[in-house]
């Protein structure tokens, strides 16, 4: 009888232990959960986008005329002076060769201009000529005048004849004059390339350009000897450290800025971020098509930037840099963790943690950044609440905090 009594008592408490275990298992197990706190403090609202540095004034120095630019001399980030700094040569562009065909046209043409300056010199001949044949002329009616013999209309026309004939020969010599010229026009077509450009005196060349501005040289269009025509980009100079920011942001968030907005830059390669305030914001969009293939509507801003040009020493012209700008800010806000904020509809919500217990909350928020949000009613400062709740989270849920975070979590 002991042993069975033994027996049942073992099995008894073997059943006990089951079912405790069991009812153990089944039980209910408090959900851990990470719990943020509602306090105040400063808040900010920023914008972040990508921008360029830029040079605000960039001056580009084109060729004045046609000709052939010399090899450049600098170098891009070489420093110039205004005025006295020459950043571009341009020599006479070389004749062009001769073909046969056009050679024999000049030949003959040189010949042709022989021919009318020989014609010329015999014109001056017989214009000098008549001169000293109404010289002759005149002389005699002079004496014939002191005899009376000769009229005074005699002694009128041979004056006026041998006027005639002075002003003949000066035209004749302006005649054979130009057809001097015409025929050295016409030998110089004739001279090849070589012997043309050996004839050009230091004082033909060159046309020298000088920097219009002191900075540096930002970039060399054309680099090598080449000839150029009139207006061709040569060299773009300007002032690294007369700099600005330029940003494409959405029409959308432009709305809220105005001219005067701090911002930092970060990203542009440096140990520290750099302080800037906008300077203007165009007043007209345009449209921009973003990464994923979406028309924007995008508006210009631009930044100046504070601080010495030593702070920001190595950013230079169309470099890349983040672009981050307060739009609103305040001292003092009463703020609650963006991750604890759930919908309840076209509400928000929060899961007050409280006697370790989840209780759902209805909350007024404002403003609201990537951290923080504006809490402008439903809760009171120090009031913790669920981050980052869970499916398992529910109203009336039992909870077990795991750690307990800073408000900007």
């Amino acid at each position: 009888m002991k042993q069975i009594w033994l027996r049942r008592l073992a099995i008894f408490l073997l059943s006990a232990f089951a079912a405790a275990g069991f009812a153990w298992l089944m039980w209910p197990q408090p959900v851990l959960v990470d719990v943020g706190k509602v306090s105040r403090g400063p808040m900010l609202l920023v914008l972040s986008e990508e921008g360029i540095n830029r040079i605000r004034d960039t001056y580009a120095v084109s060729a004045p005329l046609t000709g052939l630019l010399e090899r450049s001399s600098l170098n891009v980030g070489d420093k110039v002076n205004a005025g006295t700094s020459i950043v571009a040569r341009i020599r006479p562009v070389a004749s062009p060769m001769i073909d046969t065909r056009t050679r024999l046209e000049l030949e003959r043409a040189v010949e042709s201009a022989k021919a009318a300056r020989d014609l010329a010199q015999a014109e001056v001949r017989r214009a000098e000529a008549s001169v000293t044949f109404n010289q002759s002329a005149l002389n005699r009616v002079r004496k014939l005048i002191g005899s009376n013999v000769a009229s005074r209309s005699s002694l009128d026309r041979a004056q006026l004849d041998f006027d005639v004939s002075v002003q003949t020969v000066a035209t004749a010599a302006a005649q054979l004059d130009l057809r001097e010229h015409e025929l050295e026009i016409a030998k110089a077509r004739l001279l090849p390339a070589a012997v043309a450009r050996d004839r050009i005196t230091e004082s033909d060349c060159c046309v020298s350009l000088t920097s219009p501005v002191s900075g540096s040289v930002l970039r060399i269009s054309q680099p090598s000897e080449s000839v150029v025509s009139s207006g061709t980009p040569l060299v773009e100079i300007g002032d690294i450290y007369r700099s600005e920011i330029a940003v494409d942001l959405l029409s959308a968030d432009a709305v809220a800025l105005q001219a005067g907005n701090r911002a930092t830059l970060s990203g542009w390669g440096g140990s520290h971020a750099l302080a800037a305030r906008i300077r203007s914001i165009d007043p007209l969009a345009f449209t921009k098509v973003s990464a994923l293939g979406i028309e924007e509507q995008r508006v210009r801003v631009l930044l100046d930037l504070d601080g010495p040009p030593e702070a920001r020493e190595g950013l230079g012209h169309n470099f890349r840099v983040i672009v981050n700008i307060v739009s609103w800010e305040s001292p003092d806000e009463l703020q609650v963790p963006v991750s604890a904020l759930v919908r309840q509809g076209d509400r928000w919500a929060v899961f007050l943690a409280k006697d370790s217990y989840a209780r759902l909350t209805n909350v007024e928020i404002g403003k609201m950044n990537d951290k923080t949000a504006q809490l402008i009613d439903g809760l009171s400062p120090e009031d913790a609440v669920i981050l980052h709740p869970s499916d398992m989270i529910s109203d009336g849920a039992q909870i077990a905090i795991r750690r307990e975070g800073p408000v900007s979590q």
